[in-house]
């Protein structure tokens, strides 16, 4: 994606609580991350950045997991 921060705004931070969202998650990060997907080790967070509506408008997926 190419463009200015305002062409992408605002964000919407989605928590990953049910399980279509964490197939979406899982899909993404597979296919876009070069380690691909992994099941965290312990207490996580996972979020999907969105900006607009619908599956096409998530701009970033974030983990956050204890060390």
């Amino acid at each position: 994606m190419e463009g200015s921060t305002e062409e992408f705004g605002p964000l919407e931070f989605e928590v990953v609580e049910n399980r279509k969202q964490s197939q979406l998650w899982a899909e993404l990060i597979n296919r876009h991350h070069y380690l691909r997907y992994r099941v965290p080790v312990g207490a996580n967070l996972r979020c999907l950045v969105r900006f607009g509506r619908g599956a096409a408008s998530v701009l970033a997926c974030l983990l956050w997991s204890s060390p």
